[in-house]
């Protein structure tokens, strides 16, 4: 509605280049994950703790965090997330607790496109109350070695709206 407060916090990676005055982005995630109540849902196209020359599981105990709190944490990834070396992270979150799902868009009935037929979201909502969303995939390189943004949102209505988003591709 028109004349209606949102906070919006902008973050930006990776910390080393963002600007003075702006947090990096994934500790505004981590900071959600560390306050979630009841219900964390979050999509991405791809996501793990292993990179080309080490490797960084601050997201992942963030998660697994939130479920040791009793937080119902979903997760719904692309079909990109299987066979690489991320893999054993997503099925550890699932072991312990993270509701996983893989999105797999079917081949264009002329063949296979490469890097398309996907879906390439990268959001979280946090307690129908908090948005996440940005340009990062969660891999270490993102918030490590890339620019990127994020917006984290403190609106209901919109986290709700996201809430619908989910919902849709979780029943999918």
């Amino acid at each position: 509605a028109p004349g209606r407060d949102v906070d919006v916090w902008l973050g930006a990676s990776p910390r080393a280049t963002t600007p003075a005055g702006i947090p990096w982005d994934r500790d505004l995630i981590v900071q959600r994950l560390a306050e979630a109540k009841r219900e964390v849902s979050i999509q991405l196209l791809q996501y793990g703790v292993r990179q080309r020359g080490g490797e960084d599981s601050t997201l992942h105990r963030a998660l697994l965090g939130a479920v040791g709190r009793g937080v119902k944490v979903r997760m719904i990834l692309s079909d990109w997330s299987l066979g690489g070396a991320n893999e054993p992270a997503m099925r550890d979150l699932a072991a312990r607790g993270v509701q996983v799902r893989i999105s797999r868009v079917p081949d264009w009935s002329g063949g296979y496109i490469p890097f398309a037929r996907v879906e390439h979201c990268k959001y979280m909502v946090v307690d129908s109350e908090w948005l996440w969303v940005g340009t990062s995939n969660w891999e270490p390189s993102y918030f490590l070695n890339t620019r990127n943004l994020g917006l984290t949102v403190h609106d209901p209505v919109l986290a709700r709206q996201a809430d619908v988003i989910f919902a849709t591709s979780w029943k999918a």
